[in-house]
């Protein structure tokens, strides 16, 4: 998390992050979108984990719906820079569906 804040918070408004007990997560805004960066720690010893990336947008009085947006590829994009210049290499992307389970072959 600490190395994906500083381009966040240079990009974005409202930034919340925490830490939970499966990983952190960082919530923030983009003009009326609401983004989310969620850390899953797999294996703490090995340094494994899964980044979730989401988007939500506000329905006329209703609970925000879960979509993807322009905002959202813009935030993977950015993600995958800023962890590829971290690791030295290119990360798995795959798009998952509202139940997180993979849409097609990752990339």
């Amino acid at each position: 998390m600490n190395r994906l804040l500083p381009a966040i918070r240079h990009r974005y408004t409202d930034v919340f992050e925490g830490q939970e007990d499966w990983g952190w997560f960082v919530w923030f805004r983009k003009g009326i979108v609401a983004l989310a960066v969620d850390i899953f720690t797999d294996d703490p010893e090995a340094g494994s984990f899964r980044i979730h990336l989401t988007s939500r947008k506000k329905r006329w009085l209703l609970f925000d719906i879960v979509e993807d947006t322009p905002e959202l590829e813009e935030l993977q994009r950015l993600m995958a820079s800023e962890l590829a210049e971290w690791v030295g290499h290119p990360c798995r992307s795959t798009r998952l569906d509202s139940k997180h389970m993979q849409l097609g072959e990752g990339t």
